[in-house]
């Protein structure tokens, strides 16, 4: 929750944001993302915003922002029950203060195998129903999903397997892969996105949890780590979402519309993304950064501690229970386990 002066501040946008004369669009999206604007999926999600507004006749414009530049990226969920956002595009872990639910669908940690099968489980396993029912209930629409190419740690030292967090000084956010480290007795430190590299350059933290291969290199973090490590311990979930509101207003042509176009935008983002790991990697080995890829054996090991974290996260709230117990049946049917 929001304390009272940041509440007061929301109040005090959103009625700024009333007051303003209407435009001649119809729609009027005001969107903000979860990365500084210097970052190239915040074009890509501007060139889906664009084609959405070709598409639908000029009837829907978005206006996107970049992270922070209306309030914090934990607040955007509550800024859209306030009006002064319309929707956000960013990660659903951002927003496990509210609900665990929020982590268990943001991120599963290394429960899965690839990106691709957790993918399935929005389209084959009821993910999309069960995650819109969760946003309905703060007041706000799903539209759609993006599943990031599964997240490596950027290390200042060599992490060859789940013993080697013993004391690492790592950064995280809230929520299930905090928890995550935290049974690996590593230590935690609970840092926004923005706040990445500074934390790995001036020693605050020994390794970065933060992205996927080609994101850890755009943000320079090679730069400075000379390990990679792909363990499997975490597949993201982004998500673009609208306030109830402003999803009510549209028609249903224009909500079928919308949800489609996200639908395929997401799609070719995935495996844009994908192609692009292959190339990152081969960039930041060729500069000289050691990547350290962990085998079956010390992937089962971590997923029988994600296990576990799953296990405590599921009691939280009847909402994560529902989503663990989804995942593990959905699994069950992938692997046969």
């Amino acid at each position: 929750m929001l304390d009272r002066l940041t509440k007061t501040g929301l109040a005090l946008a959103a009625g700024t944001m009333l007051a303003l004369p209407a435009t001649a669009q119809e729609h009027n999206w005001r969107v903000q993302g979860f990365l500084p604007d210097a970052f190239d999926i915040n074009d890509r999600f501007r060139d889906f915003a664009a084609d959405l507004n070709e598409k639908s006749g000029g009837a829907i414009d978005i206006d996107f922002v970049p992270v922070g530049a209306v309030v914090a990226p934990t607040a955007t969920l509550e800024a859209m029950q306030m009006g002064v956002l319309t929707g956000h595009f960013t990660g659903a872990s951002y927003f496990a203060a509210a609900d665990a639910a929020f982590a268990v669908v943001g991120d599963t940690m290394g429960a899965y195998a690839s990106s691709h099968d957790q993918a399935r489980w929005f389209t084959e396993g009821g993910g999309l129903e069960m995650m819109r029912e969760l946003y309905a209930a703060h007041g706000a629409h799903l539209i759609g999903v993006f599943v990031s190419p599964a997240e490596v740690i950027p290390s200042t030292i060599p992490l060859n397997s789940i013993d080697d967090f013993n004391g690492l000084r790592i950064r995280s956010v809230e929520g299930t892969v905090s928890d995550l480290f935290t049974k690996l007795n590593a230590a935690p430190v609970i840092l926004p996105g923005t706040e990445v590299f500074n934390a790995l350059q001036t020693g605050v933290v020994d390794a970065v949890d933060w992205a996927w291969v080609a994101l850890n290199e755009q943000t320079g973090l090679y730069d400075i780590a000379p390990y990679s490590i792909e363990a499997g311990h975490s597949m993201g979930v982004m998500e673009f979402s609208v306030s109830q509101s402003a999803w009510s207003r549209l028609s249903p042509e224009q909500q079928e519309q919308v949800e489609a176009e996200w639908a395929a935008f997401s799609d070719t983002l995935f495996n844009e993304f994908q192609d692009g790991e292959d190339a990152a990697r081969e960039r930041i080995i060729e500069a000289g950064t050691n990547v350290i890829v962990w085998d079956d054996e010390e992937r089962a090991r971590l997923r029988e501690v994600t296990n576990r974290v799953w296990d405590e996260v599921a009691t939280r709230s009847p909402m994560a229970g529902r989503m663990v117990e989804s995942h593990r049946a959905f699994m069950a049917e992938l692997y046969g386990d």
